[in-house]
């Protein structure tokens, strides 16, 4: 009988000991899942305007602008975003400075003959394709080319891409409809027609990724 009582004593032991092996190695090993690496979720910005700083440039038909033959920069006046040192406009000059990196850019550009127009003025109206382009002020080239459109139906250019700059970069959204551009607009205004400015003849969102 004592020998039964010892042989149960050590196998209840054992059984004891086999339960609470895996509780002591989680608490004196190293951690494991989630809790070992870093911790996953969305990616935030980082202050200032690091990964995920971006800046939204409007251009509002605030006056009657006439496009010119060649190039033409769209200046933008409502810009508002967190670009922090990355992302830096100068509303000024149009010009966009964006640090090294890789960015998302999105954008459109209209030219029009305007709108409300009297019998004479559509029978001015006439094709003239062309299409916008983020330029490269510093590299002295187009960047970013975007889709043709026409100025007889308003349409729109859109520039669509992802762009790398491995060193501070100068760009500028540029539009151009040829050389024979009488009567076409960059934006169009008119007080007698509307005092409304809620139309936008240009935008660029640019994000840094």
């Amino acid at each position: 009988m004592k020998a039964r009582g010892v042989g149960l004593v050590l196998v209840a032991l054992a059984f004891v000991s086999c339960q609470s092996a895996p509780q002591s190695g989680l608490q004196s090993g190293p951690q494991s899942g989630p809790q070992s690496g870093p911790q996953s979720g969305p990616m935030l910005p980082e202050p200032g305007g690091g990964r995920g700083a971006y800046v939204v440039c409007t251009e509002l038909g605030k006056s009657q602008v006439a496009i010119k033959p060649g190039s033409n920069v769209r200046v933008f006046n409502s810009v508002h975003g967190d670009g922090g040192t990355f992302i830096v406009y100068d509303p000024a000059t149009g010009v966009l400075t964006l640090a090294p990196g890789t960015y998302r850019i999105n954008g459109y550009s209209i030219t029009t003959f305007g709108y409300l127009l009297t019998k004479e003025q559509q029978g001015a109206v006439r094709s003239v394709p062309g299409y916008a382009y983020l330029w490269s002020v510093d590299d002295d080239s187009v960047a970013v080319l975007g889709s043709m459109q026409d100025a007889m139906f308003s349409q729109a250019s859109h520039v669509n891409d992802i762009l790398t700059v491995s060193k501070p970069t100068r760009f500028y959204l540029g539009h151009q409809n040829g050389g024979d551009v009488a009567g076409v607009l960059l934006q169009a205004y008119d007080a007698a027609v509307t005092t409304s400015i809620n139309h936008v003849f240009a935008r660029l969102v640019v994000e840094r990724l």
